[in-house]
């Protein structure tokens, strides 16, 4: 058991060896100093962390899109731009006092892959920050520096619910994407398109009707605008039933 037990940990920490580089990485960085001993210290500090404390393995099963990747990575290069100038305007301005709020932002996916990365792009743009996040309800609560410059509250959910469909259009599969009520991706190119078969109509038969013999017919009444020509109306009627006059009466023109 102690053996078997070993394999796992061992396997596990095989699994996350990209973990304990960037372990080993920020060791060095810490340290300030490029060593063999600070090296082997923090591989042993990330391989150590890894096998003891193992965090939960998230599962992933969307697909990566480079164009819609690329897009969100442009559209946060813009906000992260846009926001630095803003806060940087606001903190030279003289007298100013900035009106803080709390904006409850429910998402549309509640998975823990799409939300954390979604909370990192909202929090690595100045001016908002992720004070909280709810992972059974899907739901962020985002600190604004300034609720009256980012337009309101309604403007900060609309700006955090879109980087996160850039999100899901750029990582999550078709079906996450369907649940989640974007509907299917813009295809990539090169991405081939199945023809969709559609069932020809049926065409609809007319259906005649005859009346039976014995039955009365009732007048069609008609009436035409002034000066309108008006048409016979021809009728057929089974041998036997009496058949009614059509009257038609025609409005008087007026005098001129």
């Amino acid at each position: 058991m102690i053996a078997h037990a070993r394999k796992i940990r061992l396997g596990t920490a095989a699994r996350q060896w990209p973990a304990v580089l960037w372990l080993t990485l920020v060791w060095v960085l810490l340290w300030g100093d490029l060593s063999w001993a600070n090296v082997l210290a923090g591989a042993a500090l990330g391989i150590f962390v890894v096998v003891a404390l193992p965090l939960p393995s998230i599962e992933y099963r969307g697909r990566v899109r480079p164009l819609a990747l690329l897009r969100l990575l442009g559209f946060f290069a813009r906000d992260l731009v846009t926001a630095s100038a803003q806060v940087a305007f606001q903190a030279l301005r003289l007298n100013w006092q900035p009106r803080g709020a709390v904006v409850r932002v429910p998402m549309r996916n509640a998975g823990d892959l799409y939300l954390t990365i979604a909370s990192l792009l909202v929090s690595l743009v100045p001016g908002t920050v992720i004070v909280e996040a709810h992972r059974l309800t899907g739901t962020l609560y985002v600190h604004v520096l300034d609720l009256r410059s980012s337009g309101g509250a309604d403007a900060v959910r609309a700006h955090v619910a879109e980087i996160e469909e850039r999100v899901l259009r750029a990582l999550a599969s078709t079906d996450e994407l369907e649940a989640a009520g974007l509907g299917p991706s813009p295809v990539e190119p090169g991405t081939s398109v199945e023809p969709v078969e559609t069932e020809p109509r049926t065409p609809v038969e007319p259906v005649e009707t005859r009346a039976e013999p014995g039955t009365p017919v009732e007048p069609v009444e008609t009436r035409a605008e002034p000066g309108a020509p008006v048409e016979p109306v021809e009728t057929r009627a089974e041998p036997g039933t009496p058949v009614e006059p059509v009257e038609t009466e025609n409005p008087p023109e007026e005098s001129r």
